[in-house]
């Protein structure tokens, strides 16, 4: 049962927002951008809200190395282009 929520909004190049509910004894976070959002918890609000905006990084960095092509050249070297 949820007993409260908070609503914070981080307006910064990645336009992160945070949502945070006391469920019992433990914290559940959620952070999203436009595009994506991601659940965590933790024993504090903090410590939530962190892990959280840490999954959410992993997420994306994840999303970004697939959508990379690789184009070889003949000296060694590797190019990356993003789609």
């Amino acid at each position: 049962m949820v007993k409260k929520m908070w609503n914070w909004f981080w307006y910064r190049p990645e336009k992160v927002s945070y949502r945070i509910w006391i469920d019992d004894d433990r914290y559940i976070a959620s952070a999203s951008n436009e595009a994506l959002t991601v659940y965590n918890y933790g024993s504090t609000p903090d410590m939530a809200k962190e892990a959280a905006l840490f999954q959410l990084q992993q997420t994306l960095k994840k999303k970004e190395k697939r959508e990379r092509k690789f184009i070889t050249r003949g000296n060694g070297y590797v190019l990356y282009r993003v789609k």
